[in-house]
């Protein structure tokens, strides 16, 4: 049974490599522990993940009433469950579509949360419009960003499929300098380093009486970058034609 198997032996099912440092470290020491205690407690995949949801939203509402700690904590805590929920299907057997779609909802739904109730909360603390306004604008970006990427993988895994290939053996990961740089950029506009970024100017600012200040330093600028980031990445793919350049250059690849 799986929740007889070791931490060690969870460890083993692997996991997907992450860009982020701060997500893999989570992955390699926290999140196989972590599930082991949901198994334990009996405690399927898709009922951990639905979980995961709910930390992302109370995390949301803490930092709209000025909860600080308590909404990061929380938001860490979901970093956590969405690293381990993955461990739980595997050593269960209980890999599913559902599950699937249960972590992209989590992510659609806790990540603006998160944004939208940590500016609110700066507006209630220091009164200042232009913080809210940037974080609801951040928050928006945050949602358009994630739909961007999802909407560029349904259609070149579709098309895929329609030529006849296996999703195995497509989208290997880039190793050139430029998509490197890529990456790194795409990592700084979302989770976990915007989350982390927040932490630490909480952290930073808190001996100076100033965490709140920080974090709306921190916020308005994401608010400005995020929707420049979003606006760029429309035009770069759209004009360099990316999507048909890719999907030639692997139906190629595959056919050789």
């Amino acid at each position: 049974m799986a929740r007889n198997m070791k931490i060690s032996e969870i460890k083993r099912l692997g996991y997907s490599p992450e860009e982020s440092i701060y997500y893999d470290v989570i992955c390699r020491t926290i999140a196989a522990p972590v599930a082991k205690f949901f198994m334990i407690l009996g405690l399927r995949a898709n009922t951990v993940t639905a979980g995961m949801i709910l930390f992302g939203i109370a995390s949301g509402a803490c930092l709209a009433r000025g909860y600080f700690v308590f909404g990061l904590v929380l938001m860490h805590i979901f970093l956590i469950i969405d690293a381990s929920d993955g461990y739980i299907a595997k050593a269960s057997d209980d890999c599913s579509l559902t599950g699937l779609y249960l972590d992209h909802l989590g992510h659609y739904v806790a990540h603006p949360a998160f944004i939208a109730g940590l500016s609110a909360g700066l507006f209630a603390y220091s009164g200042s419009m232009f913080v809210l306004v940037a974080g609801l604008i951040a928050a928006w970006a945050n949602v358009v960003e994630r739909s961007l990427r999802d909407t560029y993988n349904y259609v070149f895994y579709k098309n895929v499929c329609r030529a006849g290939l296996k999703y195995e053996s497509v989208r290997v990961r880039g190793t050139s300098f430029s998509y490197r740089v890529r990456s790194f950029v795409v990592g700084m506009m979302d989770f976990p380093f915007i989350l982390n970024a927040f932490t630490i100017a909480y952290v930073v600012g808190l001996p100076f009486t100033r965490a709140q200040v920080f974090m709306s330093y921190v916020m308005i600028a994401y608010g400005f970058l995020m929707p420049l980031y979003v606006f760029y990445s429309v035009v770069k793919s759209a004009s360099s034609r990316r999507l048909d350049v890719e999907l030639r250059g692997v139906i190629g690849s595959v056919k050789q």
